[in-house]
């Protein structure tokens, strides 16, 4: 896709897996690479196999508080997925939650996870620390009381207002 035009359509269908597949980089933005490197090309070729090339490979949807990524394996055993974790994501691989014993980091920031034989579904998902979570909730009170209580002081100020 070289211009705009030719991605306006993908704006406007309920398949938003289309638009994303039309303006998914095949370079990163920004991955948690482990180690120091000296050349930029072995990020990007790197990037390319361990997660543009895999996309294909897994099925991936939106769900309520997370993304799931379904595939299914002819054998039980370490399978490198196109997924990074960070310091609040919450793994859970077909129905039970992985540990950080179980998995296995790759320099480019990929995982690695013990696949099952036939369907894995992987649900991927971040917990929110407790600050953001109370900062969130004071927030929804504040502007719950401001809502209740700005009706009230405007009618006040009219009667101030008009005496």
């Amino acid at each position: 896709m070289k211009y705009i035009k030719q991605l306006q359509p993908a704006f406007h269908t309920r398949h938003i897996n289309q638009l994303i597949k039309q303006v998914d980089r095949t370079t990163p933005d920004y991955i948690p690479v482990t180690q120091k490197i000296e050349t930029h090309s072995n990020v990007y070729r790197a990037y390319r196999r361990n997660f543009s090339v895999q996309q294909s490979k897994f099925k991936h949807q939106v769900i309520h508080n997370g993304i799931q990524l379904t595939w299914n394996a002819k054998h039980t055993k370490m399978r490198a997925l196109p997924v990074v974790a960070y310091r609040r994501t919450v793994l859970t691989l077909n129905g039970h939650r992985v540990t950080s014993e179980q998995i296995k980091h790759h320099w480019i920031g990929n995982l690695s996870l013990k696949q099952r034989r036939g369907k894995n579904v992987l649900t991927v998902r971040y917990e929110a620390s407790r600050v953001t979570t109370l900062g969130t909730k004071l927030a929804l009170i504040a502007w719950v009381g401001v809502l209740v209580a700005g009706p009230l002081l405007v009618k006040r100020a009219r009667r101030f207002l008009v005496a």
